[in-house]
């Protein structure tokens, strides 16, 4: 098997662990699964029962759970989620994203390259609306600090 770059991106209440596995896509370890004795396929297939989520990025920025359990992906392409069906999903945020937190009030701050935004979320739907802009920011992206 080819050597892969992977790096964890968060965790979620239930102790699922998501890895971003570069140019393969994410992978969920469940928590019952004892992670020193997994061995990975060399070949990655995209349906959900296998607990790998092919993306068409490269690179994942973010991956954040809310509080409703959802699960949001950021990436080059922009804000993604999971859906019921367990596929990633875009929505209608679009612009590549450098990083993201979340804020009260089910709330996310959005870091792009140029710009930073509060997104809404609710917990009927995945709809995003930007809530505030801040264009034409220019900052060094290594002082940031989440």
């Amino acid at each position: 098997m080819k050597n892969i770059s992977s790096f964890v991106k968060t965790s979620s209440k239930t102790g699922d662990i998501w890895v971003n596995i570069q140019t393969e896509g994410l992978l969920k370890f469940q928590s019952k699964e004892d992670i020193s004795e997994i061995n990975l396929p060399e070949v990655f297939t995209n349906t959900p029962s296998d607990n790998i989520y092919k993306t068409s990025a490269k690179t994942i920025s973010t991956v954040l759970i809310d509080n409703f359990d959802r699960h949001w992906i950021a990436n080059d392409n922009g804000l993604f989620y999971i859906n019921e069906n367990n596929l990633i999903t875009a929505t209608n945020f679009n612009e590549k994203i450098v990083d993201m937190k979340f804020l009260a009030d089910n709330k996310i701050m959005v870091v792009s390259a140029t710009s930073m935004y509060i997104l809404g979320t609710n917990k009927a739907d995945y709809n995003i609306e930007i809530l505030e802009q801040y264009p034409n920011i220019n900052i060094e992206l290594s002082s940031l600090v989440f």
